[in-house]
């Protein structure tokens, strides 16, 4: 699968009088959680994809192929997301081609898989370009979706205090921001300074999370979210609810979306 950036309505002169724009760059959120070097043999010296804040490289021995202009797309599947996937990157070469990488996890961590146009692929190599490229030396992180859901409240600990609070923690306001994406423009989500439970800790498909609930200030039946964070992960999953539309925030597996509407239901439609 191939997304195409287009450029319409300006001639090629215009472009050649016209000042360059300047390149495309990751976010610092993205780059944190996504950023770094993926290897299809993280025991030896092999070929390998690394994901800079402003360039993808792909490199086996001498062989090197590198894109500019990077961008995240986390809607690259449309409605058909894989369980699995996380986001895609993309690059462009020079003469408009395409070097993507597709980023998923599973339970031994994040992974890269290659995307682009047919000549791209070609230049890397069939074997090269159907690898998977594994993030080396990177904690292992969620299981598969389909683990089962389950939920347990445990004491607060360290993770007690408001929503407003959470954000005080540089590492959840990261993953948070991240997973808002255009939402960022919405104060009430942003600042989380609405009427707020205490959080609390509860246990999803044998993973620990902190839950955070806020709503918007005057508006609390029909403004609301319902946030899980694992610090462990730095993941953020969330279902927020504006005036009777849902919306899932940090691309959940099926699992955990399930379990996200039966703590919105438990918390914002208590006996419903």
């Amino acid at each position: 699968m191939t997304a195409t950036r287009w450029l319409t309505g300006v001639g090629a002169g215009a472009l050649m009088a016209a000042a360059t724009p300047a390149l495309a760059a990751l976010d610092a959120a993205t780059l944190k959680l996504f950023g770094g070097t993926y290897m299809s043999d993280c025991g030896h010296v092999s070929p390998r994809v690394t994901v800079f804040e402003d360039a993808i490289v792909f490199l086996d021995g001498a062989r090197r192929i590198a894109g500019s202009n990077v961008q995240a797309s986390a809607s690259y599947y449309g409605d058909r997301m894989p369980p699995e996937y996380r986001t895609t990157i993309l690059s462009d070469l020079e003469g408009g081609a395409q070097l993507i990488a597709i980023v998923s996890q599973d339970e031994h961590g994040y992974y890269v898989t290659l995307d682009g146009d047919a000549k791209v692929l070609a230049q890397i190599g069939k074997p090269l370009a159907g690898m998977k490229y594994r993030l080396c030396g990177a904690t292992p992180t969620m299981p598969p979706a389909s683990a089962p859901a389950t939920s347990a409240t445990k004491p607060a600990g360290s993770g007690a205090g408001d929503a407003g609070a959470m954000l005080l923690d540089p590492k959840f306001r990261a993953a948070y921001l991240h997973a808002l994406g255009p939402r960022v423009k919405e104060s009430w989500l942003v600042k989380m300074d609405g009427p707020s439970p205490p959080t609390r800790r509860v246990t999803v498909s044998g993973h620990e999370y902190v839950l955070v609930c806020t709503c918007k200030d005057h508006d609390c039946g029909d403004t609301n979210a319902v946030i899980l964070y694992s610090s462990e992960f730095q993941v953020v999953y969330g279902k927020i609810y504006q005036h009777g539309r849902s919306t899932l925030i940090g691309v959940p597996p099926a699992a955990t979306a399930r379990e996200l509407e039966r703590l919105w239901k438990e918390q914002w439609r208590p006996g419903r």
